[in-house]
Parts: C-alpha cells; sequence; structure tokens
C-alpha cells in the first residue's frame, strides 16, 4: 500500500542535465551539499567516516534495493547485527512512504502537494482523524492524477555512472556492499 507522495515532481528529464551540470558550479560557489544533487549521493565517504569512528564492527550497511526487495531477509540480520530477537517482525513492514512521483499540472493537486502556510495553519488544529482522511484523499488523487518517470535521459546516465563510479566500486570492494542490485550501474 503506498502512502502518499509528499512532493510535486515537475520538469523534463533535461531538467535533470542541467541541475547536474550546476551541481560542480554550486561546489565551486561554496553552496553546502543541500543544493547539490549529486552530494547525497556519495555514500562511500560519509559510510567510510562513520567506520573509522564507529569500527566496522558497529556498523551495518543496507541498501535501499535490499530492503525494498528482499526484507525478509534483511531484517533477521538487522535484528541480529542489534541484537534484538530475530523472529520480531515490525508492522507496516510492507508499506510504502513518500513515494513521490509526477502528477499532472492542476491547482488541486498543487494545492494537495505543496507546503503551504495555509494548510500548516489548519494542519496543526486537525485530530488525528482528519489528517488520515486528508492524507487517504491526496493518496488517491496522487494515484489517478499519476503520471509515468520518464526515463533517465542516456547522457546523465553517463556523467552520473562516472561521477559515482570510484566510491560505488570502494563501497564494494572495501565494504562488501552489494551494488549489483543499483540496476543503472553497469560496473564498467
Amino acid at each position: 500500500m503506498i502512502k502518499g507522495p509528499n512532493f510535486l515532481v515537475v520538469g523534463a528529464p533535461l531538467f535533470c542535465a542541467e541541475a547536474l551540470d550546476c551541481d560542480l558550479k554550486k561546489s565551486c560557489a561554496g553552496y553546502t551539499d543541500f543544493w547539490r544533487y549529486a552530494a547525497y549521493s556519495q555514500y562511500f565517504l560519509p559510510y567510510d567516516a562513520y567506520v573509522r569512528t564507529f569500527s566496522i564492527a558497529n556498523v551495518h550497511f543496507i541498501t535501499f534495493e535490499e530492503l525494498k526487495d528482499n526484507s525478509s531477509d534483511v531484517m533477521p540480520n538487522l535484528f541480529s547485527f542489534l541484537d534484538v530477537d530475530e523472529k520480531f517482525r515490525p508492522d507496516g513492514l510492507d508499506n510504502v512512504y513518500n513515494s513521490g512521483g509526477r502528477f499532472k499540472e492542476s491547482l488541486l493537486m498543487r494545492f494537495l502537494l505543496r507546503p503551504s502556510r495555509f494548510k500548516s495553519y489548519f494542519y496543526d488544529g486537525l485530530s488525528g482523524e482528519w489528517i488520515q482522511t486528508y492524507r487517504s484523499l491526496k493518496l488517491r488523487f496522487a494515484v489517478s492524477w499519476g503520471l509515468p518517470i520518464p526515463e533517465i535521459l542516456s547522457q546523465v546516465k553517463v556523467k552520473l555512472t562516472a561521477l559515482f563510479r570510484t566510491g560505488i566500486e570502494a563501497l564494494s570492494s572495501k565494504y562488501d556492499v552489494n551494488v549489483k542490485l543499483w540496476s543503472w550501474y553497469d560496473g564498467k
């Protein structure tokens, strides 16, 4: 079950190529990594810092793809690492949260999916039941007004692969992270 998207993705795939091209300029201009799109996907350096700080025995790496595609195997391993009962199964493990997506442009979708002061003012005073009703309504509209996600342009895929290759290979070789599930990464 999908539990409602919380943001609206607007723009053509070409925008992604332009945004990626601006990343380096933003880095050189001193922008924090919040404003740089690729910075959040550089996993090796933060992971390596955690391992150096806390030791490999105290760090457990799970890729999103492993958790999504194979949670029945991943969770017992995680629970064992955390010294929790491996047989424990949390509620809602198969729920999808904050799925995002692209939607037909309309005033209604803009109102439902974008933050606003007006909504915040009233949202704070709503009971849990009304919040659930609002989320359910938002989900129904998002599903019925959804658009297919465009393919990543080949030139963007080539840039991303080159940008992330060194870190991905380091994660795989140094820490035995399963990068084979990253379908976009061909390893060449």
